[in-house]
């Protein structure tokens, strides 16, 4: 593979004794105050599908629920990715972590599963800081270590949130669903206050240009040149990021047929307690961290189309069995295969996307394509999140109504859906996908 000279910089310095020397400037930030968000969220992800059913809902609720995110993101990602690169990731990163935690307040005092949904299309509202947070981190990493990167910051993180899913389904089986959640997305809150705080002092920008402002009096030709500068950045699209983008349509869309309902599955058809169910994820978290780093430098050396080929070779007959499993210890196996496919899988989209994506474009393209941190569902909700760009929205919000739907008529047919999509997702990376071979700093 051939690489650029990357330019100097303190964020990543390749010629460093240190196979960690990139952790320091603002990937040491990001990472470090991932370990508050991802804390909270593996407490309350994993079980939102309950609260829903706790509030009056139903499984085809669940799926609209999870529908309006994405719907609301097709609208705001263009916006995002055009203000990042022009005005700068900092202002971005640090409103939508702020609005974010305020949100919070209609998951803490919903009374029907109504509120949860307005809530949730308000977050899809502020998703405008995940372009710019994705691109922040592609600039802070050289190209010789954005595998072991990538692995890293979300490795320590990762790490510290392991107990959580178990913490959550104990309190849940001592209280009730009803109250357990309203506690746990209070400490969600909190934690988003403060990670954003610290961002707002430590991080640095990596673009130096006066851009257009983020006032009222540049709404107007904000909105016209985002949207113009989405269409261009599609017609700009190189042949490997556009097979690529098509791998993760397939799989954003397999993750929101089964997401929601892996916990509904584990607890109410194989009778599981929500207490097992998070000590299973728990596990298999800590599995998938354990080997993360290492997986990070297996990408780097084995290259990423390799490494994202033999990842969803490991998927596919796990999802497709996990409806046949019966007990703890085969829903634990099943789960440990695909850890163990994520740790590689999620390293190796994000370093490939940077690799495709100049600098100067990360913010806009990343809007558009998200930033490759692909994950097979193993219970922690539907797809999205700060991998999925706008092209994605459609396939996503399709994928979640259908799974609710498709669940009531039998709870087996979103894992044979996303069995059938893993294996599209596979079949296109053996015949489209090609390895980086000028990458971009």
């Amino acid at each position: 593979m051939i690489f650029l000279t990357p330019i100097p910089t303190t964020e990543s310095d390749v010629s460093s004794e240190s196979i960690f020397s990139f952790m320091k400037g603002n990937v040491l930030v990001i990472t470090v105050t991932r370990i508050f968000g991802m804390f909270s969220r593996s407490a309350v992800n994993p079980y939102l599908s309950l609260y829903i059913l706790a509030l009056g809902g139903t499984t085809a609720n669940i799926g609209f629920l999870n529908s309006l995110r994405p719907l609301a993101s097709l609208l705001i990602f263009p916006i995002s990715g055009f203000v990042a690169d022009q005005s700068g990731r900092i202002k971005l990163i640090v409103t939508a972590g702020y609005i974010s935690a305020l949100t919070y307040l209609f998951y803490i005092f919903a009374d029907t599963w109504i509120m949860l949904a307005i809530g949730n299309f308000i977050m899809g509202l502020i998703v405008f800081h995940f372009p710019a947070q994705s691109a922040l981190m592609a600039d802070s990493l050289s190209p010789k270590q954005r595998g072991i990167g990538y692995a890293t910051s979300s490795a320590i993180p990762g790490a510290v949130a392991i107990f959580a899913p178990y913490f959550a389904g104990y309190l849940i089986d001592a209280v009730g669903v009803d109250p357990a959640m309203r506690y746990l997305y209070i400490l969600l809150l909190v934690s988003y206050a403060v990670s954003t705080t610290i961002q707002m002092k430590f991080l640095k920008d990596t673009v130096e240009r006066p851009g257009l402002g983020l006032g009222f009096s540049n709404l107007k030709k904000i909105l016209v040149e985002s949207y113009r500068s989405a269409a261009e950045i599609l017609k700009w699209t190189p042949k490997n990021l556009r097979a690529l983008a098509l791998v993760i349509a397939f799989s954003f869309t397999a993750n929101a047929v089964a997401g929601p309902f892996w916990v509904i599955y584990g607890t109410h058809v194989i009778g599981l307690s929500a207490s097992e169910w998070g000590l299973i994820i728990l596990l298999s978290s800590a599995f998938r961290i354990a080997i993360s780093i290492p997986a990070g430098a297996a990408v780097d050396r084995f290259g990423k189309r390799k490494t994202i080929i033999a990842s969803f070779l490991l998927t596919i007959l796990p999802v497709l069995y996990f409806t046949q499993a019966r007990g703890f210890i085969e829903v634990l196996i099943l789960l440990l295969l695909l850890s163990t496919a994520n740790a590689f899988l999620g390293p190796a989209c994000s370093s490939f996307m940077a690799d495709l994506v100049p600098r100067e474009m990360r913010g806009r393209v990343m809007a558009a394509f998200g930033r490759g941190a692909l994950m097979i569902s193993t219970g922690r909700g539907g797809g999205g999140g700060p991998g999925m760009g706008f092209i994605f929205a459609i396939p996503v919000m399709f994928g979640s109504v259908i799974g609710g739907y498709i669940y009531g008529i039998n709870p087996m047919l979103p894992w044979l859906l996303q069995s059938i999509l893993t294996l599209g997702s596979l079949v296109l990376s053996v015949t489209l996908i090609r390895e980086p071979k000028n990458v971009e700093i």
